[in-house]
């Protein structure tokens, strides 16, 4: 005869056990969390320093085109540099591609209307450097640098990565501790990315660079 089964034989999970899993459930997901939030940061990293490697070819192939000229950021009667109409398109596949390589992911709309106060591009574009790449619209005494006329242009930055949102709207900046400096963001883990006028890519603290040494030509 098959008598009463006791309930404390059933197969379910006892309270205790089930407050055992929950805490293990949390603590795996506390470890999850912060893993996928770095892998989000890397990939976003990478293809910043994607972007600004693409950037630098397009600079190069412009300056073979033009008598080792550096282009303006914005001429003195022109489109600036990331504009569709911008004479580094041609070299990037197009206005709208340059348009979408000029932003950090870390900065970018999904649509122009999004943060299109800058020129109408995705989002606020990397922060040139002034010395380099002149302002002929606010500047119209400064002339254009020629790569000759750099001696070391793996030690002098291009552009770097901007503020996003920011009330200091703006293309460019002189260096650290001068006009347009605010414009510079550390947004990856407190660092930059950087690109400099050889065409290769950092990403740096603050504290690696140093005016006038990496800012002046």
């Amino acid at each position: 005869m098959i008598g009463w089964r006791n309930s404390s034989s059933c197969g379910g999970f006892t309270l205790f056990e089930m407050l055992v899993i929950l805490v293990v459930i949390g603590l795996l997901a506390g470890l999850a969390i912060p893993a996928y939030r770095s892998g989000i940061e890397m990939a976003r990293r990478a293809e910043c320093i994607g972007q600004l490697r693409q950037i630098g070819v397009a600079i190069a192939l412009y300056c073979s085109e033009n008598g080792q000229k550096l282009p303006y950021s914005i001429p003195y009667q022109g489109p600036r540099w990331y504009a569709e109409n911008s004479e580094l398109a041609d070299f990037v596949g197009g206005g709208d591609a340059l348009q979408e390589l000029a932003v950090c992911p870390e900065n970018r709309g999904a649509t122009k209307s999004e943060q299109g106060r800058v020129g109408n591009a995705y989002g606020y574009p990397y922060v040139v450097n002034y010395n380099i790449m002149p302002n002929a619209g606010v500047y119209p005494d400064m002339r254009p640098v020629f790569l000759p006329a750099l001696a070391k242009p793996s030690n002098i930055v291009m552009m770097m990565d901007s503020q996003k949102d920011s009330a200091w709207i703006g293309e460019g900046m002189f260096g650290p501790g001068q006009p347009g400096w605010q414009r510079v963001a550390f947004s990856h883990d407190g660092k930059a990315g950087v690109l400099w006028v050889d065409g290769h890519v950092t990403v740096e603290p603050t504290e690696n660079l140093r005016y006038p040494e990496h800012f002046k030509p």
